[in-house]
């Protein structure tokens, strides 16, 4: 009976997520070649997301590749719009570093093509600032920490597991595309079982299919916030901690600098502080 109340929950969760990719897909138009110079838009917060609007003319006007399937990161809000806690701090960044951003929806996968290519000046979709990145594109100072984990259902049947290496052998939901996260479950020796996204990942977890699902810490704290009525528990995989920043095109000082000074006076006046709160705790 409980497995059949979460799965319920859970598939009303997918049905949420589906009407906001299809929403996605219906409203966005990729840019023209035409469109990459800049122009005037700015941002504004509304309830179904965040509203990108022609408001301040004497401030240059930055395209932002993201891709809007990366709950609670970026992802299409009830009216096609941006939401998420990266496109609310990247709308308080841009107000403060005094520069208007138009976002589109992107493949994740065109990062560093289309910032080398000049199709987007920007990226913000979740983007870890890691060594692999360093030759490839400049990444801004970090605006939130997170760590590799493992999150369970915390029923009597997994009390045994407290630490990653209890899963040895036990089967693990993952993305197939998260490369990282199927090496981090072969380094645990567990059972990889492949989904097509993180949200069927979590899916086998919540039925039973998984005893457990390997993804970010900050994407199950949010998940823990939003079902507090499934018990469920995060594992951390190792102690270092890893960042999330923005990325602009190797050599665009210019735009990085805006950048890290709005990502400055954001944490200095606690509206980052207020964004993490809102979304994660």
């Amino acid at each position: 009976m409980k497995m059949k109340y979460i799965s319920v929950l859970f598939a009303s969760m997918l049905a949420l997520s589906a009407c906001q990719n299809e929403s996605t897909q219906q409203n966005t138009v990729a840019p023209s070649s035409s469109d990459s110079s800049p122009s005037a838009a700015s941002t504004k917060p509304t309830s179904g997301g965040v509203d990108f609007t022609v408001t301040n003319p004497s401030w240059q006007t930055y395209l932002v590749g993201s891709e809007f399937g990366y709950m609670p990161f970026e992802f299409s809000g009830d009216k096609g719009q941006p939401n998420g806690f990266e496109m609310e701090l990247l709308h308080a960044v841009a107000k403060a570093g005094e520069f208007n951003v138009q976002v589109v929806n992107a493949p994740f996968n065109t990062v560093e093509s289309t910032l080398n290519n000049g199709k987007f000046h920007m990226w913000a979709s979740g983007l870890g600032i890691v060594p692999e990145r360093a030759d490839k594109m400049l990444m801004s100072e970090p605006f939130l920490d997170f760590q590799p984990a493992i999150m369970i259902l915390d029923t009597p049947e997994n009390q045994a597991i407290q630490k990653p290496e209890d899963l040895a052998g036990k089967t693990i939901a993952v993305n197939k595309g998260g490369l990282d996260n199927i090496a981090i479950i072969e380094g645990l020796k567990g059972k990889a079982v492949l989904s097509d996204s993180f949200y069927l990942s979590l899916k086998e977890m919540y039925v039973g299919n998984t005893v457990a699902v390997v993804g970010n810490s900050r994407i199950f704290q949010y998940y823990k916030k939003e079902r507090a009525d499934i018990a469920m528990r995060i594992i951390p995989i190792g102690e270092e901690k890893q960042y999330f920043g923005f990325a602009v095109k190797k050599g665009n000082t210019e735009l990085m600098d805006k950048i890290n000074r709005g990502l400055a006076k954001a944490k200095a006046d606690g509206t980052l502080d207020a964004l993490t709160k809102k979304w994660f705790e």
